[in-house]
């Protein structure tokens, strides 16, 4: 005999009020989806969904977290660390995400206090200067 009792399985808990959870989950499926239109200046540059710590920071202009300027502080000791940071965060995979440019050349000069953080200030990055 086939019991067909155990073929649907119900899901609770954690999961009956995932609207937030959803949200995020959806967010970060179009990061990974996106990732592939980073047109990094070398072949270390890190793709978008490693900057996934400094969302907040450069969507919103919230102070960067500890995480994110740690995230920044291994882009920024590659040769090509600004240009890799450039590229990422005014890619259009980053502006569909709502990163803002004027946010995103912030992130070194917001990170520079917490992590030691050393980089060419200046930086013309396509129209927007790192201070």
């Amino acid at each position: 005999m086939t019991n067909n009792n155990n073929s649907v399985t119900r899901r609770g808990g954690c999961c009956s009020n995932s609207s937030g959870v959803t949200a995020a989950a959806a967010a970060l499926v179009v990061v990974l989806a996106m990732a592939m239109a980073c047109t990094c200046a070398t072949a270390q540059c890190r793709s978008l969904t490693e900057y996934s710590p400094c969302l907040d920071a450069v969507t919103t202009g919230a102070e960067p977290t500890d995480q994110c300027c740690e995230t920044l502080a291994g882009v920024m000791s590659m040769d090509d660390g600004l240009a890799c940071l450039c590229d990422a965060l005014t890619s259009d995979a980053a502006s569909s995400l709502g990163i803002r440019t004027s946010d995103a050349v912030q992130l070194p000069s917001k990170c520079q206090a917490k992590t030691g953080l050393t980089y060419t200030h200046g930086y013309n990055c396509k129209g927007a200067t790192v201070p």
